[in-house]
């Protein structure tokens, strides 16, 4: 089969596909940001076509065709969902009245896919509000001067017509926390800005992701990432020291003009901030940058 020939037939079928999935209530605008960055899928057909004189063997073509049809069915299942109303809802507050004596906290996030929101909104310790297809399993309890909390999903749900996850979550600023966040494919943000911060293990499979820092002490930081848009914002006069690791990837970290020493880039105001983060991010493909943000006076 000619590559002309399977690319046509590739075409009808993804379309004829995406329909389909439409009618079902499962193309949502992620799915297509995400289905559009296969494109290069395209040149690496033809490319494999140049080694049989720009023929396909007829079991490669099936091959082709069947692995990029599950592509885009997982792609589609993963994504969120078009719509946000119903679900089940699920809220779950920690109270400082309750517990007087804390001083950190442990978070452990694990969020399959839809919008996740966090900040610093709230008088209590822990505020959360969670809506989604499957119920969310918030949980936590208290030793000595932590506070250990734990949410996540029960059971497996596929994205619905009109239903998909949001969370929103707000941290203490009075206590210092290790953050743990484990998602699918997300649409977030973390503003992180002004909540002490020991450590933050980001795990993102695909969306995009944008994390808020500012005033969080010494931080150390590890981001994996995969078909996912990572964004950091961080004030000029916050100390950044970055490993950045990704071939596929794409970054703005040699635009920002930060020297390059032993593989990390490291921002002109480390060694006088008051606050440092260490960060290590893998992304397999995607993007990653980071923007720097005037400080206000």
């Amino acid at each position: 089969m000619r590559a002309g020939t399977l690319l046509l037939a590739l075409f009808f079928i993804l379309a004829g596909l995406v329909i389909f999935l439409s009618n079902l209530g499962y193309v949502s605008p992620m799915f297509i940001q995400q289905l559009l960055r296969f494109w290069p899928l395209i040149l690496i057909i033809i490319g494999i076509s140049l080694f049989w004189g720009g023929i396909i063997p007829r079991f490669l073509s099936f091959i082709l065709v069947a692995v990029i049809i599950v592509g885009v069915l997982v792609l589609a299942f993963a994504a969120p969902g078009p719509g946000i109303q119903g679900g089940i809802q699920t809220q779950l507050s920690v109270e400082q009245g309750r517990y007087p004596n804390l001083e950190t906290g442990q978070l452990t996030l694990h969020f399959g896919g839809g919008r996740l929101f966090l900040d610093r909104q709230t008088e209590n310790w822990f505020d959360g509000s969670f809506r989604g297809p499957a119920q969310t399993v918030p949980s936590y309890n208290v030793e000595e001067q932590t506070l250990y909390l734990n949410l996540r999903e029960r059971g497996v749900s596929l994205p619905g017509r009109n239903i998909i996850n949001i969370w929103h979550i707000h941290l203490s600023p009075s206590l210092r926390w290790e953050l743990e966040v484990d998602s699918g494919a997300v649409d977030g943000e973390l503003d992180l800005e002004g909540i002490p911060l020991d450590s933050v293990n980001l795990k993102v499979g695909a969306g995009n992701m944008t994390v808020k820092l500012g005033d969080n002490g010494d931080v150390n930081m590890r981001v994996e990432a995969g078909a996912a848009n990572i964004k950091l914002l961080v004030p000029e006069d916050m100390g950044m020291d970055i490993r950045m690791n990704g071939v596929l990837a794409n970054t703005n970290l040699r635009e920002l003009g930060w020297p390059l020493v032993d593989g990390r880039y490291r921002s002109p105001s480390y060694n006088r901030a008051t606050s440092r983060v260490l960060l290590d991010i893998d992304v397999a493909v995607g993007n990653f940058t980071v923007e720097v943000l005037p400080i206000q006076s």
